[in-house]
């Protein structure tokens, strides 16, 4: 990609690339990334699969935690909500861990229409550059060591749907 088209994506989605000085304008109003976009904003994902009904993802993995860098307004609450379709071990579902900017989030969970949702409960982030929303997922499996006949040797944890970001009032 050259500079020129990477700067049009900034300017079209005022979101900070992880590595960049600040988007111009941050972040202030509802906000979704889907799996099928490309996702400079996130770290640690594999790439763009679809289930039996079509549906897109992609595997968090092969690190633990899966990273989005974003420039959020801090004039506004957020609900941070992130959808998977599945996991490689049933134990995530209730043991991911939410970040913001280091600092820990409850987390609500539960399913609708097919898919897992992690709703945070809402938080005001300080004024940065960049504003990191991080998700510990602890339990990664390779399908090559359940069924050695995959060959599929890559660290999975959940498959990834959408994040979305949700303001909750102005401060």
């Amino acid at each position: 990609m050259n500079g020129a088209t990477q700067d049009l994506i900034e300017r079209l989605t005022a979101l900070t690339p992880i590595g960049r000085t600040a988007a111009p304008h941050a972040l202030a109003g509802p906000y979704q990334l889907r799996a099928d976009k490309h996702c400079v904003q996130a770290s640690n994902l594999y790439g763009l699969e679809y289930d039996d009904r079509g549906t897109c993802f992609r595997w968090s993995g092969p690190s633990h935690l899966l990273r989005f860098s974003l420039s959020l307004s801090p004039s506004v609450a957020w609900r941070i909500l992130l959808r998977f379709i599945s996991t490689t071990d049933v134990r995530n579902t209730t043991e991911i861990e939410l970040f913001v900017d280091g600092n820990p989030l409850g987390l609500a969970r539960g399913q609708y229409s097919g898919m897992w949702l992690l709703s945070s409960e809402p938080v005001h982030v300080k004024a940065r550059k960049v504003n990191d929303i991080v998700y510990n997922i602890p339990h990664l499996v390779s399908p090559g060591a359940t069924d050695p006949l995959s060959g599929d040797t890559r660290r999975l944890g959940i498959a990834w749907f959408d994040l979305r970001l949700e303001p909750q009032g102005h401060f």
